[in-house]
């Protein structure tokens, strides 16, 4: 007699996966959350408006030389300001910037995914090169776990450095997650992020943020579906 199990199907368990900066929101996390903890403080807003300004020549300077070496140099003298402000003050004022600040950044279309992910059952991933506070904090409010770039701290205080970057690695990290084991029979993929092609590549199903109508050419050749927002 035939087991009447040999033909049940397995369910389908299933990873999302979902990029921070300009998917979940209309903000580089990173630079915002600098900016709030460095509001009021005049030197830092000179600096900001220097580096932000696509007719500045300290904003050309630095774009070319990101191209050049593949180092961001402005990301880390943003993170420089950070230096000295202890892990607990980082991480109330995470909280606050996203309450206060991102929220109202929030990507409506995105947002709904994420939560609907979650309402089904789906293992869902924030994956980020943000900083890990910021990260941690959306995680939070969110109910999503999360991998993302790492401040260092000397004992509980910030060094103003990252003790690992996420940037271009998030496919390595997925790799590693312990829940990986479990047998995920679905990988979906969230975002607007080119340096995440590895991994949209490896996703059964992968959907690109973009602002507006451009921004498509980049990914000919991907299997992916586009959301306009």
């Amino acid at each position: 007699m035939t087991d009447p199990l040999e033909f049940v199907e397995s369910p389908i368990k299933t990873l999302a996966i979902f990029d921070v900066c300009d998917t979940l929101y209309t903000e580089n996390t990173t630079f915002g959350f600098i900016r709030y903890m460095m509001r009021g403080r005049k030197i830092f807003s000179m600096f900001d408006a220097t580096v932000t300004s696509r007719l500045s020549p300290v904003f050309v300077a630095f774009a070319i030389l990101k191209k050049m070496t593949g180092n961001d140099y402005v990301r880390n003298i943003y993170l420089s300001y950070l230096s000295g402000i202890k892990r607990s003050e980082l991480d109330l004022a995470a909280d606050a910037y996203v309450k206060e600040v991102l929220e109202p950044l929030a990507i409506n279309w995105t947002q709904a995914k994420l939560k609907e992910a979650l309402s089904k059952g789906q293992t869902v991933y924030l994956a980020s090169s943000s900083i890990d506070c910021v990260v941690k904090a959306i995680a939070r409010r969110t109910g999503a776990q999360f991998f993302s770039s790492n401040l260092e701290y000397v004992g509980e205080t910030c060094s103003g450095k990252l003790a690992s970057d996420m940037t271009g690695k998030k496919m390595n990290a997925i790799a590693d997650l312990p829940n990986l084991k479990l047998g995920f029979t679905r990988i979906r993929v969230f975002t607007d992020n080119f340096t995440d092609i590895e991994l949209v590549k490896t996703a059964d199903e992968a959907t690109i943020i973009l602002p507006g109508s451009r921004g498509r050419k980049k990914w000919t050749g991907c299997d992916v579906d586009f959301v306009n927002v």
